[in-house]
């Protein structure tokens, strides 16, 4: 069940900072995740990561159902 939970978390992470980016290319968001320092070079979302999801994803629920 974890590896679900970090296969979404990944994913949100990805989409997330390719909407900011302004980008579809899945290998752009990535690198600009992992020089953020968001996902390890083995494709993991770090304790930073982990975090930013947090507060971006509980700042985007207050905007939608606030």
């Amino acid at each position: 069940m974890a590896s679900m939970k970090e296969f979404w978390a990944r994913e949100w992470l990805l989409n997330h900072i390719g909407e900011q980016h302004g980008t579809q290319r899945i290998l752009t968001a990535l690198e600009i995740a992992q020089n953020e320092g968001y996902i390890c070079e083995d494709g993991y979302v770090t304790e930073a990561g982990n975090w930013y999801i947090e507060q971006r994803r509980e700042a985007f629920s207050v905007l939608e159902f606030g």
